[in-house]
């Protein structure tokens, strides 16, 4: 958690960093569990685009990557797995526009609603949608996994 408190810290890391927006325990039958809550992003970058990048996306994607090592490496952080799978595509839209299709009810099983249960969940979409891919590419740098 620390290295999110630093990188959040810094308004540069900002814009070529994915922010941790908050972190709790979550305890259940298989034990406690860390949990990380991070700005929703789009897919990565070989999901989209395999090990060819396109050639008018390259230069920018390129000085990203580099920003964004650039501002770690100035918060003392090593990231030891830099490559194009952790860099994710910036959602550009607001991503309050969710399908009512994916959209069910939680139904309790006994009848009885858990208050603190959601009364309603969402299928996993793909934000893919979200994002631009066609004109202003703006990637972030994620998983500090094994950060240091």
């Amino acid at each position: 958690m620390a290295i999110n408190r630093l990188i959040a810290a810094n308004d540069a890391a900002k814009d070529h960093v994915v922010t941790l927006l908050d972190h709790f325990r979550h305890v259940s039958p298989n034990g406690e569990h860390d949990c990380l809550v991070f700005e929703p992003m789009g897919p990565d970058i070989v999901a989209c685009f395999g090990r060819s990048i396109p050639d008018q996306h390259r230069r920018s994607i390129g000085r990203q990557f580099l920003s964004a090592q650039e501002c770690i490496h100035d918060l003392g952080v090593v990231h030891s797995d830099m490559n194009p799978g952790n860099l994710h595509f910036s959602v550009t839209q607001a991503v309050d526009d969710l399908s009512l299709e994916a959209q069910s009810m939680s139904m309790p099983v006994d009848g009885q609603r858990n208050p603190r249960a959601p009364r309603h969940s969402y299928e996993d979409q793909p934000l893919t949608d979200f994002c631009d891919l066609e004109n202003s590419v703006k990637v972030k740098l994620s998983d500090f996994g094994s950060g240091t």
